[in-house]
């Protein structure tokens, strides 16, 4: 009975990653087709003596289909395997796409593979500075720029697909003492040596890895109890200054409030962690369970741990949803009749974004007036909250599309949101 649960699990599972990946397209003499990782282990030696920066990446993928595979990855290639054998990936831009992926130049049956490709990580990257033999390495993602995601820095999928993955880093030559920073959980450590694990519900735009000299930021660490039972251990780190009225003490106090405050709205914490980079000014990026945050926007950032890295986005024409979402909880919980006056002032006007988009247009005050509008569309039945508590838990972890949301609306508040979504969201 177990096997046979597990077999119905996984069934279900890729079916429903088929239904959010984008449609294969034509290559070569046959069709390129999406895959589904399954496991992925990173492999990065950082050689000061040497001044290179490597990174082996191990990926086993299935494909449901016969056909060239897609994966992505922008460093250059040194090295590619597949299936033990040598080859290479093109990097193509898909029919009336704006972004750029790569596809295998094999032609693939379908059934399980192994990929193995080497690359420089640093290539895109600051913050290795071979001449002082220490590391501040950010690895930060990005959502408003196109293959700004995993992608930048080793072989990854795109959005739709979540897999387990090991991260290992090894600093050869260096008298510095280095620690990573992290939303994984820690499976080995010695002295520059880090090996990491992140659960097979991330993605592409999950990881928070982040690794720096001992003693460089200013760190707030505690616990905040959770409607769980959980006890939910936070990290705050900076490199601000310390002051009167410190930056670490001012990000603890808020994140209390919002962190109660998205409980008994939403539901209860969805993370293991929580793990906040601080710094003055606006701005942010928020990743599971973590974020690297301007402290004007915490709250906004925080939000993101429930829509995005909570209910997360499949690409990028649904990252509307969380962007909406978080702004409209962050403006605090707007009604209104219309979102504007006209459609053409306020539509996101899905349908002429380009086919294949990866990140987020700037479109966050057209979505957040959307969901005041369905907010005081159904006021009668409770509004948006108790739909997003509902839906939270049923798609925690699990990406979706615009259609999914529309379909849950209508379920939910039993109305046909045609009409409203056409107007505002796809013309």
């Amino acid at each position: 009975m177990k096997i046979l649960t597990i077999i119905c699990f996984v069934f279900s599972f890729n079916i429903f990653a088929a239904e959010v990946a984008p449609s294969d397209f034509t290559f070569k003499n046959g069709m390129a087709v999406f895959v589904d990782f399954r496991e992925a282990e990173y492999k990065v030696v950082v050689d000061f003596k040497k001044k290179t920066s490597t990174v082996v990446s191990k990926v086993q993928f299935y494909q449901d289909k016969s056909g060239f595979p897609i994966f992505d990855i922008r460093t250059k290639i040194q090295r590619l395997m597949i299936d033990s054998n040598k080859s290479s990936a093109s990097e193509v831009t898909p029919p009336g796409a704006e972004t750029k992926l790569r596809v295998l130049n094999r032609y693939l049956e379908k059934g399980l593979h192994s990929l193995e490709v080497e690359s420089d990580i640093g290539e895109f990257a600051g913050g290795i500075d071979f001449d002082s033999n220490r590391l501040d390495f950010d690895m930060s993602l990005s959502d408003l720029l196109d293959r700004e995601f995993f992608e930048i820095w080793a072989v990854s999928n795109l959005e739709y697909d979540q897999f387990p993955s090991t991260f290992e880093l090894t600093i050869l030559n260096s008298k510095t003492n280095h620690k990573i920073y992290h939303n994984g959980t820690t499976l080995h450590q010695r002295q520059n040596f880090f090996k990491l694990s992140f659960p097979d519900y991330f993605n592409t735009s999950a990881a928070y890895i982040h690794i720096a000299p001992v003693g460089a930021y200013r760190e707030k660490s505690f616990e905040i109890e959770s409607i769980s039972g959980l006890k939910v251990p936070v990290l705050i780190y900076t490199m601000e200054d310390p002051s009167p009225d410190d930056i670490l003490d001012r990000a603890a106090s808020e994140t209390l409030s919002f962190f109660h405050e998205l409980e008994s709205k939403i539901g209860a914490w969805p993370h293991q962690r929580l793990l906040i980079q601080i710094n003055e000014g606006p701005g942010g990026m928020e990743y599971h369970g973590a974020t690297s945050s301007g402290i004007e926007d915490l709250r906004h950032e925080l939000i993101h741990s429930y829509f995005a890295r909570g209910v997360m986005s499949s690409d990028g024409k649904s990252s509307w949803i969380d962007e909406a979402i978080t702004e409209w909880i962050t403006h605090g919980y707007k009604n209104q009749e219309l979102p504007c006056l006209t459609s053409k002032d306020c539509s996101l006007k899905l349908n002429e974004l380009p086919s294949y988009i990866r990140h987020t247009t700037v479109y966050y005050h057209h979505g957040e007036a959307f969901i005041s509008f369905l907010n005081n569309k159904f006021k009668s039945q409770g509004g948006m909250l108790p739909f997003l508590s509902w839906f939270f838990l049923k798609y925690k972890f699990i990406p979706i599309s615009t259609e999914i949301l529309k379909s849950e609306l209508e379920l939910y508040f039993n109305s046909d949101l045609t009409y409203d979504f056409g107007t505002y969201i796809y013309n």
